[in-house]
């Protein structure tokens, strides 16, 4: 159905779409509770977290309301019918979700010093929640609360290197020092390479941005939106270095500890929950992935990312920023990249075509801030015979079947 606030969106060829909320009562008398089922698939259409929109049935309605990560089941205590749920969740649409400029379900928070905004991926505009809303705590402690967690891993993660330096003897100290350095060195060229990339292009936006008649911004307005589009990258720069110091002190962690990690990552950063993939791939793959060696090697974890058609949508779109902005000297092997994809069963048929017809993807792109449009059009561009060659395949494969079915009605 139509993504919509309080006013109903009736045009059929609307692009953003969410499922119907489907709610499941369990128990009876004073146990009696509602379950969300399908509150996951829910919060990746929206862009927000489960845990939030379930807190939000429970101001609304004045009840108790609980969220596992583990088991991924969101409960809302006593019986509640599903349009009942659904004209509630138009409320948390309209009022966190929708920009109040352009009306589109574009939107990711901005929080700072306490005050939470709503930054549009569409039209630019930022603008302030009602901070009077019960649910504004909720989103400030689940914040905070992902912050700290970070702390305390990072702590904790130092004091296990401090262990592990006193028993290592001189030899190995020597050489973990030496990787060290030759890693930072890598790091600082690379970091400065990007830093003069994104200085030329900030410079060629800015100057089609002062001869641009038709924009009636003000300059306050572009500094605001540039110091928001280079914090977004940095967030994204920081949390990949996060993730990583993470992964050398947990080499062992299973793929369910891993995903929980991003996301923890993905919080504390204020960045979108499709931003995950960004994080693991930014931070895991390096410029010879094209081969597919790496995409094999981290099958299991890239299956975790995209479980579902929404999350391949992301999948696909972290590769996107990984040839266009992180290795753009691979724009041209994209298409060898969705075909590993394909190989791998990580990404399904009808989301390659799904992909391939939305022009814009913007609500998909999670990287849309650190990409330019230009480059995500050429990629799409230069997968076009990536995307034929798989309708000739599937074309084929139809006939097949029919032909076999035709058979099997003559015996």
């Amino acid at each position: 159905m139509n993504i919509a606030g309080t006013t109903p969106v009736d045009d059929p060829s609307y692009r953003y779409k969410m499922p119907k909320l489907v709610g499941k009562v369990e128990g009876r008398g004073n146990g009696i509770k509602t379950v969300l089922v399908n509150v996951i698939d829910l919060g990746l259409a929206l862009n927000r977290e489960p845990p939030e929109i379930t807190k939000f049935f429970g101001c609304e309605l004045g009840s108790q309301t609980s969220y596992s990560h583990e088991t991924e089941r969101a409960i809302v205590n006593g019986a509640h019918r599903d349009n009942d749920l659904q004209s509630h969740l138009t409320k948390y649409i309209e009022n966190f979700v929708l920009c109040r400029n352009c009306r589109l379900p574009e939107t990711h928070y901005k929080i700072k010093d306490g005050l939470i905004s709503q930054k549009c991926m569409a039209c630019g505009s930022k603008e302030a929640v009602d901070m009077t809303h019960k649910l504004t705590a909720f989103i400030l402690a689940q914040h905070k609360k992902a912050k700290d967690a970070e702390k305390e891993a990072l702590k904790k993660a130092e004091k296990k290197a401090k262990k592990e330096k006193k028993g290592d003897d001189v030899e190995i100290k020597n050489n973990d020092e030496k990787k060290k350095e030759k890693k930072e060195k890598k790091e600082k060229k690379e970091k400065k390479e990007k830093k003069e990339k994104k200085d030329k292009k900030d410079k060629k936006d800015k100057t089609v941005f002062k001869f641009d008649k038709e924009d009636n911004s003000s300059d306050d307005d572009l500094i605001e939106e540039e110091d928001d589009d280079e914090s977004d990258g940095k967030a994204a720069d920081e949390a990949m270095e996060r993730y990583n110091f993470w992964k050398s002190m947990n080499p062992e962690a299973s793929i369910t500890e891993i995903t929980n990690e991003l996301r923890n990552i993905q919080t504390m950063a204020s960045l979108r929950p499709a931003d995950r993939v960004i994080i693991f791939l930014g931070a895991t793959f390096s410029e010879n992935f094209v081969a597919g060696k790496e995409i094999e090697a981290n099958k299991e974890v890239l299956a975790a990312l995209g479980s579902s058609s929404i999350l391949q949508r992301h999948l696909i779109g972290g590769f996107e920023w990984l040839c266009g902005t992180k290795y753009p000297t691979l724009t041209m092997q994209f298409p060898i990249v969705l075909k590993h994809l394909f190989d791998e069963d990580l990404v399904e048929d009808e989301v390659f075509f799904s992909w391939s017809e939305d022009l814009i993807r913007n609500e998909y792109s999670a990287e849309h801030s650190m990409m330019c449009l230009d480059t995500l059009e050429q990629l799409r561009n230069y997968s076009s015979p990536f995307i034929k060659w798989l309708e000739e395949a599937e074309s084929d494969s139809e006939e097949e079947e029919d032909e076999e079915e035709e058979e099997e009605g003559e015996a």
